[in-house]
């Protein structure tokens, strides 16, 4: 456990001790790994919850990597299937309803620039003036989870929504400096408030958009799709280079 959390970093490495310290993983903490029977195993996935069984399966798999199993510990197709609750996006009615209900401007804001971006959460957090390009209206950023750099299009709906923002540093400066559980909770209680989800509200994404347009340039992606194809250019530099948008309205 310890070893695979120096190949972690930032959130990911919070969310791999946060994982670890399940009381789950307790079953097999201490067992030396040639002793680990499948059994074993199987009972700590019983004993924990969904997470359990992801973290486990990349224990394993980090193992084999490592060679210090000679052979899998417990065969791919006895893993027991991994059953998520529940998830779906909020529709564009209710992000109306939740932008319009909400009395902060900056929030309001930073709801409406992750529906239009369609990034993660604390990318679109950290975003700063400098990360936009108006000539070639795109918004330039790196995901924090992989380093991977970004250009999207924006057109004239989010356009108004930017000019609005500050115009040099920060573009959320309350947001960026709060934990992204804090951001998910904060749009939780939103959802609530408008009966929104139901049950289900916490496990709405604050990852609001939907595909757009985008600039199609080497090493660079939409987030949350495939890896670029080149490395090593800078979103800003990739920016510049950028053809006019074409103020293409939602899909």
């Amino acid at each position: 456990m310890d070893e695979m959390a120096k190949t972690k970093a930032g959130v990911t490495l919070t969310r791999h001790h946060r994982a670890m310290g399940q009381k789950a993983f307790h079953l097999i903490r201490h067992l030396p790994i040639p002793e680990t029977q499948p059994a074993h195993l199987l009972k700590a996935i019983e004993a924990g919850s969904v997470s359990t069984n992801i973290f486990l399966r990349r224990l394993h798999n980090f193992a084999l990597d490592m060679a210090w199993l000679p052979w899998p510990v417990l065969a791919k197709k006895r893993w027991p299937q991994i059953r998520f609750k529940e998830k779906r996006a909020v529709t564009w009615e209710e992000h109306s309803a939740i932008v319009a209900a909400e009395n902060n401007p900056e929030r309001r804001a930073y709801y409406e620039c992750c529906w239009h971006l369609g990034a993660a959460q604390s990318d679109i957090a950290n975003l700063t003036a400098e990360d936009i390009d108006w000539q070639s209206r795109v918004v330039s950023l790196c995901r924090q989870k992989t380093g991977t750099p970004c250009i999207i299009r924006f057109g004239a709906e989010l356009e108004a929504i930017l000019r609005a923002l500050p115009q040099t540093g920060p573009l959320f400066p309350n947001h960026r400096t709060k934990r992204e559980t804090h951001r998910a909770r904060e749009f939780a209680r939103a959802c609530n408030r408008l009966s929104i989800g139901g049950d289900h509200a916490a496990q709405l994404p604050l990852r609001l958009g939907r595909a757009r347009e985008e600039v199609r340039l080497p090493g660079t992606v939409r987030p949350g799709s495939a890896r670029p194809q080149q490395q090593g250019r800078s979103p800003r530099r990739c920016a510049q280079g950028a053809g006019p948008d074409s103020g293409a309205g939602r899909l």
